[in-house]
């Protein structure tokens, strides 16, 4: 059950984060895969920044932003929240190391600058919190609020305002979400129709143009959630089988051009 990959682009591997075992897989794009890491919790978003591995680990007694070392495959740094009511679910990395991170339970947003001691909860109610991607300039802040929409934070000044769309467009059940060209990439799941969509975005970011379906109905769908962008390329996972208990299918992964 990985519920999210990341890819190292220096070395062109994969990571993929078990919700189940507790641990990361390291696979090379041959496929050929084994343990990085083992002793985590729930292991949800994860993304790669210069030669560390962040990570998002739940477990009853806390949620934790974790910096793995990557050459060596052991913990950096630990950020954590204790207590109910918390479940880190994914993150974006600025430019300048800073991080973004939703935390679904509890509605918010949380934010860690590369000088901080601790995370610091961002202002505003970001309702069943999920997907999350940054403009390319890091001022504007996208969060999918999962039950029906996506909040776009202005970080210089904080204001937070729902991202415009045109009418029609079902902005429902968003889980990965990642920038890409002037636009976002979204998975959408849940109760939806299982799909990948494009949507083109205004000259300012604030708000959608138009969107474009770029995968829906794959038959090898069996719960979609995450991906990641590498070149101009997004490789995400057709069925990771999260309602499943036993019958495992193999891990497909499916690569759209955009």
């Amino acid at each position: 059950m990985p519920e999210s990959v990341a890819f190292d682009p220096t070395s062109g591997n994969f990571y993929f984060g078990s919700m189940r075992k507790g641990k990361v897989i390291r696979c090379t794009a041959a496929g050929s895969c084994a343990t990085f890491l083992t002793g985590l919790g729930v292991v949800l978003g994860m993304k790669v920044q210069g030669g560390g591995l962040w990570l998002l680990s739940n477990s009853e007694q806390e949620s934790a932003l974790i910096d793995v070392d990557i050459a060596g495959g052991h913990q950096v740094r630990k950020y954590a929240v204790s207590g109910a009511g918390h479940r880190f679910n994914d993150l974006a990395i600025a430019a300048d190391g800073r991080i973004y991170l939703t935390d679904t339970p509890a509605r918010a947003v949380w934010h860690l600058t590369d000088s901080a001691a601790s995370l610091v909860k961002l202002p505003g109610v970001f309702e069943a919190a999920n997907g999350i991607a940054l403009s390319p300039d890091s001022r504007l802040l996208y969060v999918s609020t999962y039950p029906d929409g996506l909040d776009v934070v202005d970080l210089k000044t904080g204001a937070t305002r729902a991202l415009g769309r045109p009418a029609g467009l079902c902005l429902a059940s968003i889980d990965g979400l990642y920038f890409h060209r002037g636009a976002l990439i979204a998975i959408q799941n849940g109760f939806m129709t299982p799909r990948v969509i494009r949507l083109m975005l205004t000259r300012d970011l604030r708000a959608i143009e138009r969107f474009q379906v770029l995968e829906r109905r794959h038959p090898l769908f069996d719960g979609i959630t995450g991906g990641v962008i590498s070149g101009g390329e997004f490789f995400y996972m057709a069925n990771i089988q999260d309602e499943k208990k036993t019958g495992f299918d193999p891990i497909t992964i499916l690569k759209l051009r955009l």
